[in-house]
């Protein structure tokens, strides 16, 4: 794939469902996050601070990339997204933080939402082919 004039339509609709998923959960984070420290039973909401800010600059490189398409940006997004769910996956299994029951829960539901967008990516990346 390489930019072009015309890029994929559904890849393009797909990154920037990405880019408003990933933008509003890190505005959700940001301004919850008091909140979520403690649903998660987590000691501190630090981790959440950064976390929030990190993922609306993921959704901005997203949102901007939905309309160029270039090959190295597109697979470094789906790249990107399976990591997340990957450190996800670890992060249930492990518990290094001791959440609780419901923050494992959140944790799986956003990993599934962002498995499901990298699979949808992959898909319009085929159908390019």
């Amino acid at each position: 794939m390489r930019q072009s004039n015309r890029p994929n339509r559904f890849l393009k609709y797909v990154l920037r469902i990405n880019a408003i998923f990933s933008f509003s959960s890190g505005i959700a984070i940001v301004v919850l996050s008091t909140s979520l420290a403690e649903v998660m039973k987590l000691n501190s909401a630090m981790l959440l601070n950064y976390m929030g800010p990190l993922l609306c600059g993921f959704a901005i490189y997203v949102w901007i990339y939905a309309t160029r398409q270039t090959w190295t940006h597109v697979r470094m997004i789906i790249f990107q997204d399976l990591l997340w769910v990957m450190g996800s996956i670890i992060l249930i299994l492990s518990n290094p933080f001791n959440i609780s029951l419901t923050g494992l829960w959140l944790i799986a539901m956003v990993a599934m939402v962002v498995l499901d967008l990298a699979l949808l990516q992959i898909w319009g990346v085929r159908r390019l082919k």
